[in-house]
């Protein structure tokens, strides 16, 4: 009967909507896309952990037993206490969470171990898609983060375009420093030209 419960997961496809939420309220706001990225990054991350430690916990209560009869549920924080198996189910989700952000994020504190062969497959595939989650946001996040004054990164390439064309050129130092300083003098000036003017009432 659990297992036929599983097929109302299908309904969490309406979770998909959200892009589209996302885009119209980016069309309302102006917000600029690197902010929306980052904001879908963050909730990827949170999503998938929410799932896998949702996962862990439900494999874990079906498992058959073994010869032990000893699994996580059993062992976690049964030396100060009640196991977490016995404990509330907010309890049980907050450890549950906790295991599947510090597998994704290969931190693994070490103070959720698995106890099973199924327990560590399942640590393992964890492990594996939380290295590829990391590695695949974190460039795209940095690179949004990079991008994000797309106006200073054209100054910025500007400033060292310019530099590199003086250096091969062997223009003397202190007329590279007069034109560094224009440069420097026009950015500044465009910025406060862009600013809104404040009201002076």
């Amino acid at each position: 009967m659990r297992m036929v419960k599983l097929l109302k997961l299908i309904k969490l496809m309406r979770v998909f909507r959200l892009g589209r939420m996302l885009g119209k309220f980016q069309e309302r706001y102006q917000i600029k896309h690197g902010t929306i990225m980052i904001a879908k990054f963050g909730a990827l991350i949170l999503f998938a952990a929410h799932w896998l430690g949702c996962i862990y916990f439900f494999l874990t209560r079906i498992q058959p037993d073994d010869s032990t009869g000893k699994t996580w549920l059993t062992e976690y924080l049964s030396d100060v206490g009640l196991p977490i198996k016995d404990r509330s189910n907010l309890d049980k989700y907050v450890a549950s969470l906790y295991w599947a952000l510090t597998t994704m994020s290969t931190i693994g504190y070490g103070d959720i171990i698995p106890k099973t062969n199924l327990e560590r497959i399942l640590t393992m595939f964890c492990m594996l898609f939380g290295a590829f989650l990391f590695a695949y946001g974190l460039t795209n996040v940095c690179t949004l983060l990079f991008n994000h004054d797309l106006y200073s990164v054209e100054f910025e390439g500007a400033t060292d375009e310019l530099s590199e064309f003086l250096d091969r050129h062997m223009v003397p130092v202190p007329l590279m420093q007069k034109i560094s300083s224009f440069q420097w003098f026009r950015h500044q000036s465009s910025q406060i030209e862009d600013q809104p003017e404040k009201d002076t009432h």
